[in-house]
C-alpha cells in the first residue's frame, strides 16, 4: 500500500477570539484531524520512503501532536485571560469625575462591613437607584449587545488592613457579566493583581481609571492596604438578564435581601 502523509487531509487547530472586550479564545481540533501512519515504502508520487522516516513518524508522531495541542491550549488561555482584564486611565470627563466624587461623599454614612467571603475589612454600600452617579455609569459603552445590568452599583472603601483574596468573579447571569471597577480615590500602597494563565500582572489603579474583568475568567485580587484609602465604584454590564441562582446571594452582601 502506498504511503501518504495525510497532511492535506489535516486541518490546523484554529485559535479565535471575540472582538469584544473579554472575548474567549477557542481551540477547535476536529476528530478526524490526525491519522495513524502505517507501514509504507512509497509516497503518493511513487517515490520510495526510507523505513527510518516511517518509523520516526510512527513512533514520535503522537508525541509531537500532544506537544502541539498543549502549546495551543496555553496560547488559548493566554489570549482568553488577556482580553478579560482591561485597564483604562482618565476614563470620564472632569465634569463627570467631579460629580462622582461629590455624590459618593454623601454615601459615607451608609458604609458598613461587607459579607463577602473573599474581601477582608472592606466597607461598602449600594448606591441609591436615583443617584446621578448611575446615569454616568450607564453611559459606558463596551460594545454591541452589551448593556447596563440590573445589579445595583456598589460603593466600596478599602482602608488600612483591608484586602481581597484571589478569586474569579461568580457569574450572576447565564452569560458571564462584565464587572467594572472605577477608582475614585487611591492613596494606598495596594495593587490590583491578576493572572492570565501564564504570568502574574499588577496595576496601581489611579483615580478616574476603569478596570474591566469578565466574570468566571481571570483570577484576581487586591493586595493588603498598609496606609491610605482606596475608594471605588463597582458596576456591571451584561449581554443577558437571565439570572443564575447566585444573583440573589450577591444582593445579600449589604442586606438588600433578607436571608
Amino acid at each position: 500500500m502506498g504511503f501518504e502523509t495525510h497532511l492535506y487531509h489535516s486541518r490546523v487547530a484554529r485559535v479565535t477570539a471575540s472582538t469584544r472586550i473579554g472575548g474567549f479564545g477557542v481551540v477547535s481540533i476536529p476528530g478526524d484531524t490526525f491519522t495513524t501512519v502505517g507501514e509504507a515504502t512509497r509516497d503518493s508520487h511513487g517515490a520510495r520512503v526510507r523505513g527510518s522516516d516511517v518509523w520516526f513518524f510512527a513512533r514520535y508522531g503522537r508525541d509531537m501532536v500532544l506537544v502541539i495541542c498543549c502549546a495551543l491550549t496555553w496560547i488559548c488561555l493566554f489570549f482568553r485571560n488577556r482580553h478579560e482584564v482591561v485597564y483604562i486611565e482618565d476614563f470620564f470627563s472632569d465634569k463627570d469625575f467631579n460629580l462622582i466624587k461629590n455624590e459618593t461623599r454623601k454615601l459615607q454614612n451608609l458604609l458598613s462591613r461587607e459579607r463577602s467571603t473573599c474581601a477582608h475589612h472592606r466597607l461598602g454600600c449600594h448606591v441609591p437607584g436615583d443617584s446621578p452617579v448611575n446615569s454616568v455609569l450607564r453611559s459606558v459603552h463596551l460594545g454591541d449587545g452589551i448593556f447596563p445590568s440590573d445589579v445595583p452599583t456598589e460603593y466600596r472603601v478599602y482602608g488600612v488592613g483591608s484586602s481581597m483574596d484571589w478569586h474569579s468573579d461568580t457569574p450572576l447571569y447565564r452569560e458571564p457579566q462584565y464587572e467594572m471597577v472605577y477608582t475614585i480615590e487611591n492613596t494606598t500602597d495596594s495593587y490590583t493583581e491578576w493572572s492570565d494563565g501564564l504570568m502574574p500582572h499588577r496595576i496601581y489603579t489611579k483615580p478616574n481609571s476603569l478596570l474591566i474583568v469578565r466574570a468566571n475568567g481571570a483570577r484576581h485580587r487586591v493586595s493588603p492596604v498598609s496606609w491610605g484609602e482606596r475608594k471605588i465604584l463597582k458596576f456591571v454590564h451584561t449581554t443577558t438578564l437571565e439570572k443564575t441562582p447566585e444573583y440573589e446571594e450577591n444582593l445579600k452582601n449589604y442586606n438588600l435581601l433578607q436571608e
